[in-house]
């Protein structure tokens, strides 16, 4: 039987049937200094409770682990992975659609076997997007961004798009993901 350490978000499980993984965001009480300023899986102000890891189970082999170790200090703002290829609508299928632009005519292929994970530090005010393998293993960040930055992930053009507003200039940095 799986103990888990702390509280798991209502609501928030995230299932790959592909990969036939659980993602669970796992919640808990903020481990900072400044509890004035908290943040949660979709706001950065979020009663009290924080996105603080995320776990991976595999039903079929009993397998199971958190991203990041128990020192991890961000809270996590963002998940975003590839489930399903939806072939009547020739579009791939996320756990969460809310950064997904350009996902009609996509031909099919094999999805991703990584994950994002958007962090957010409050001590540089800053978000980092980690990739990491579906069942946990090998998290590294991709980019460093500010909160004035928007993100997406472009399925047409298999790209992940930053576009950074600053006084009336616009910045655009692509990543692989």
């Amino acid at each position: 039987m799986l103990f888990l350490p702390a509280i798991l978000s209502a609501g928030t499980i995230y299932f790959d049937r592909t990969a036939n993984l659980y993602v669970v965001p796992v919640t808990g009480n903020y481990r900072g200094t400044e509890k004035d300023n908290l943040s949660g899986i979709s706001s950065k102000k979020y009663a009290g409770i924080r996105t603080l890891n995320v776990f991976i189970y595999d039903p079929q082999s009993k397998e199971s682990r958190y991203v990041f170790d128990g020192s991890f200090q961000e809270s996590i703002t963002d998940i975003l992975f590839e489930s399903d290829y939806a072939a009547n609508a020739k579009a791939l299928t996320y756990n969460n659609e809310s950064h997904i632009t350009n996902n009609s005519g996509i031909a099919q292929r094999d999805l991703k076997s990584t994950i994002l994970i958007v962090t957010y530090d409050e001590k540089s005010a800053s978000s980092r997007m980690w990739r990491a393998q579906k069942k946990g293993a090998g998290a590294q960040v991709i980019h460093t961004f500010n909160d004035r930055t928007e993100w997406y992930f472009d399925t047409g053009n298999n790209r992940l798009i930053f576009i950074t507003r600053t006084d009336g200039a616009v910045t655009v940095i692509e990543k692989e993901w």
